[in-house]
């Protein structure tokens, strides 16, 4: 289903945000999410088992902005609620694989 969807930012996400240093610090990073999560956010990367309801985007870095992975919930009726934010580190080194 794709659509307008409506966005929320949840408590928890506000606070992981701040420990990035505030929603004007990485406003540029919020672009492409928004254009994601308004228009197909089911299309995205599930998170966890197959009846969780989580999915993840990530964002590659933006200047001094770095690569964050968003992880994130649609409700019924559509409304997608952002759920936390943190540094995607993996973007940078890459999996570990074992040797």
């Amino acid at each position: 289903m794709t659509g307008d969807h409506e966005i929320e930012f949840s408590a928890n996400c506000d606070a992981a945000v701040e420990h990035l240093g505030g929603y004007s610090r990485i406003a540029d990073a919020l672009i492409p999410l928004f254009d994601v999560l308004r228009h197909n956010p089911r299309g995205c990367e599930k998170v966890g088992l197959d009846w969780n309801a989580n999915h993840m985007f990530h964002t590659g870095p933006i200047g001094s902005i770095p690569a964050l992975v968003w992880l994130f919930y649609v409700m019924i009726g559509g409304k997608v609620v952002v759920d936390h934010v943190e540094e995607f580190e993996e973007y940078l080194y890459g999996p570990e694989y074992p040797e």
